[in-house]
């Protein structure tokens, strides 16, 4: 063939067309990059063909800008109403404004509240047990003001396996059932804290070890004195045997080894006279 003859194009079905202009221009650049340039040459070629610095697109920008913003909070930001204390309870449907009640009463404790078939949880207990237990984080509308709440939930059937594990990781937990099966005509289901589980007062077989006590202990410091030592007495009872130990001495170092040996599932520290003490460095010295 001709060297200046047009080249033809083939496809996999056998015809041929002719090779359009623009296909032959970029075969023509192909060829001549594979040739041997000169630097004077390529310095000419490139006073031909300047290149032309690109602006900024700002749309990009501000996408780029918007997805580090979500990448950065995404993990350590809080979902809304993280907090039962952060929402007011007249604003609150009637469910959750009791939910709020009880929980403000057992600050302390995660509260599972039966709705029908299941015990849910909200604000903070749903965000805690969502990642202890590795359930999933839903919602549910709390009102036209507040809107969606955090919320999770156990089957109650099997309330007692995934109690025990909160027991083990040290959680109390009251549990909220329901006391009628039919509400009252223009009134809630009644609802009201029918147990509350500590890691110390457990008495179901399936939470608790079958291999050693589950000691309940409680310490009781007399008055602190400069001129003796601090004298004692540390009651452990397990609860689901029935076993009770007393002791008392003398000495916070004899009261740590003492609480050490029984190992302790729970401490309940005495009130009164005693909580003052942690003022005095009693506490901080036994843990």
């Amino acid at each position: 063939m001709h060297v200046d003859a047009e080249p033809l194009q083939g496809n996999l079905f056998g015809d041929f067309t002719e090779a359009s202009k623009e296909s032959i221009s970029t075969k023509k650049i192909v060829d001549a990059s594979k040739t041997h340039l000169s630097d004077l040459q390529l310095a000419e070629d490139a006073k031909k063909r300047p290149r032309r610095r690109l602006k900024p697109n700002p749309s990009h920008k501000n996408e780029t800008a918007s997805l580090e913003k979500n990448i950065n909070t995404s993990n350590d930001e809080e979902p809304a109403w993280a907090n039962h204390s952060m929402v007011d309870p007249n604003q609150l449907t009637p469910v959750l404004r009791h939910y709020v009640e009880l929980k403000a009463a057992n600050p302390s404790k995660v509260l599972l509240y039966r709705l029908g078939d299941f015990y849910e949880c909200f604000f903070e207990d749903a965000i805690r047990l969502s990642r202890i237990l590795e359930l999933t984080l839903t919602g549910k509308d709390a009102g036209k003001t507040i809107g969606r709440v955090p919320m999770a939930g156990v089957p109650h059937h099997a309330a007692e396996r995934y109690c025990a594990e909160l027991i083990r990781r040290g959680i109390s937990v009251a549990l909220c059932d329901q006391l009628e099966s039919k509400p009252s005509k223009g009134s809630l289901l009644k609802r009201e804290i029918t147990r509350i589980l500590t890691p110390g007062t457990v008495i179901e077989e399936g939470m608790l070890s079958a291999r050693k006590n589950n000691w309940l202990g409680a310490v009781f410091i007399e008055e602190p004195n400069q001129q003796t030592q601090i004298a004692w007495g540390l009651a452990s009872a397990d609860v689901s045997t029935g076993e009770f130990i007393l002791r008392e001495g003398i000495g916070l170092s004899n009261l740590k080894q003492e609480i050490s040996q029984i190992n302790a599932s729970e401490i309940v520290w005495g009130g009164g006279q005693n909580a003052a003490y942690p003022k005095t460095g009693v506490l901080k010295h036994l843990n």
